[in-house]
């Protein structure tokens, strides 16, 4: 639609305002998602790294990102499980600092992009698996 090149025969019927969503959210994304830190920030909030992270909310996916970046800044964590609630309390106080400091974006900004950001991924069908929906029983 925008480049003026054929389309694929599955995106032939695509809805005008979802082109213009989608658009959008690319061009948000800046340069490697360094133009909107807000942005970048909210997609942890809306993905799991691929693993159909719109199953679980906005918050439990932050905290689960938070989690599992734990092991890669302090792997230690790996050798003492233990240790991750340590370590991700601290994570979590130094981020409250941060925005508190004003170096870290708020959760008040982080929400309602991830909810505006995850409203258009959930029109493209992004994070599903083929299975979502089936009922197996």
């Amino acid at each position: 639609m925008y480049f003026h090149i054929n389309c694929p025969e599955w995106a032939e019927s695509a809805d005008e305002e979802l082109c213009k969503d989608v658009m959008e959210d690319i061009l948000m994304g800046g340069n490697f998602g360094r133009k909107d830190k807000v942005r970048a920030k909210s997609g942890m909030m809306i993905s799991e790294h691929g693993k159909c992270g719109t199953k679980r909310g906005k918050l439990s996916n932050l905290f689960w990102t938070l989690h599992h970046s734990t092991a890669a800044a302090f792997p230690i964590v790996k050798k003492c499980p233990l240790l991750y609630p340590i370590f991700d309390s601290y994570r979590a106080l130094i981020y409250l600092v941060k925005t508190a400091k004003g170096e870290r974006s708020s959760l008040v900004k982080l929400v309602p992009m991830a909810k505006q950001r995850k409203s258009v991924y959930d029109r493209l069908h992004l994070f599903e698996t083929e299975n979502d929906g089936i009922d197996n029983n």
